[in-house]
């Protein structure tokens, strides 16, 4: 007896698994995913039926990435969709479509095919706060979910942002420690205020905000010309460290100068100023009192008042009683003098002219008589030379510019008449 044995070989039907490409992305991404598949899972009839494709979270189905149904691409055999991950739980999404093949009930296509990953961030910076001005330093950067290994640092891809944006800090060298940690050296910081971090890291920039703090310790180191005369305009250059001498607008600056009872305040140049220095200027009151004043400048920083002793001393007045002659005659030369109180040293004198509307004329010749109260000097107006009256300007090599208005007229030359003989033929 033969045993026959037959064998059936029945077809093998196999089952496509619904593949997501890319299968997963950071907290917040905003991205396009391809979806593999047949024709039967995203069955499209614009006459009576159409599919919708969702992702519903694995662990809570109440929580869903709804997409709104492409049309089945034949040759790359599946779907594209845009999805956005704003705001929905971190973990793994299944695959789910319905349409009226389903009954329009949600059937479940694949599970665990896609995964929202948490963002990157930055958790904490150590330390969170130095001192102005207090040198170079070294900042430990904590981060979460940042892969730092995997990313390249190169110069300028670090640094620090002031709150009003401007003047930022790089990082001048970079340790990447792990995933999480990066140590890096900041050189000294000169502005007060918050700042943010800011990494350069794929796929986006991170962002502390905020999150470093500068301490201030504003000081004033000097103001030149640091001395000036009774009733003496002057400009005036402060500078300082670790300061915010002009307001956040950028639009104001104070400073003053003050002794026992007695103040007088300068003007400020607010557009030629910055956070450390001042470019300004001060009209001394011709009755100040002689000697030492402290200089006080208001920083912002501290809204306060910052004080530099003894910086700046008032000398008595140079007064000219009288000049002789006070008119001058243009074309010609003419020697006059200059009757003083002989308040300063003569000897530091090293030029005088004259000034009127932006045009000068210097002295020819200059004499100086030290306690004789007496200046000689020579002027030669040419002609065509702007008529009137004239500003006297001694140029002093200690107290600068000493200006006395309007002394000196300059008159046109007479006119000349030539007579001629008649002749008779």
């Amino acid at each position: 007896m033969r045993l026959h044995i037959f064998i059936f070989l029945l077809p093998l039907y196999s089952v496509a698994q619904n593949i997501v490409t890319p299968n997963s992305a950071t907290q917040g991404e905003y991205l396009q995913v391809f979806i593999s598949g047949t024709e039967q899972d995203f069955y499209t009839d614009y006459s009576d039926c159409y599919t919708s494709i969702r992702f519903v979270s694995t662990n809570d189905y109440s929580s869903v990435i709804n997409m709104y149904g492409s049309n089945f691409n034949w040759e790359s055999g599946g779907i594209y969709e845009n999805i956005n991950t704003g705001g929905k739980p971190l973990g793994t999404y299944d695959l789910q479509s319905r349409g009226c093949q389903t009954n329009w009930s949600w059937e479940t296509l694949a599970t665990d095919v896609f995964t929202i990953n948490p963002a990157p961030q930055i958790s904490t910076v150590f330390p969170s706060e130095v001192l102005v001005n207090s040198g170079s330093f070294t900042l430990s950067i904590v981060g979460e979910n940042t892969s730092f290994i995997d990313n390249y640092f190169g110069e300028n891809t670090i640094r620090l942002i002031p709150q009003n944006g401007y003047g930022n800090y790089y990082a001048s060298s970079i340790s990447v420690i792990s995933d999480n940690l990066i140590i890096a050296q900041f050189s000294s910081i000169l502005n007060s205020g918050f700042y943010s971090l800011q990494i350069n890291i794929d796929p986006s920039d991170l962002i502390y905000s905020n999150g470093f703090y500068v301490n201030p310790s504003p000081q004033l180191e000097s103001i030149l010309p640091d001395i000036g005369l009774q009733g003496q305009y002057l400009d005036v250059n402060i500078s300082g460290t670790g300061a915010q001498f002009t307001d956040y607008s950028g639009s104001n600056v104070q400073f003053r100068f003050s002794q026992y009872s007695e103040t007088f305040y300068g003007i400020g140049n607010f557009s030629n100023s910055g956070n450390n220095y001042i470019n300004g200027s001060v009209q001394i009151p011709n009755n100040s009192s002689l000697g030492m004043y402290d200089l006080e400048v208001f920083d912002y920083s501290i809204n306060n008042w910052i004080l530099l002793e003894d910086a700046f001393e008032v000398f008595p007045e140079f007064d000219i009683n009288s000049v002789d002659p006070q008119t001058l005659i243009e074309g010609e030369t003419s020697t006059i003098l200059i009757f003083h109180n002989d308040a300063i040293d003569l000897s530091n004198i090293f030029n005088i002219s004259l000034s009127k509307d932006g045009n000068t004329i210097q002295s020819n010749n200059l004499n100086l008589y030290n306690g004789a109260g007496v200046i000689q000097v020579e002027f030669s107006p040419e002609i065509g030379v702007n008529l009137g009256n004239w500003d006297l300007v001694i140029n002093h090599g200690t107290f600068g510019e000493i200006s006395f208005v309007g002394y000196v007229t300059i008159e046109p030359s007479p006119a000349i008449i030539n007579f001629i003989t008649p002749t008779y033929s």
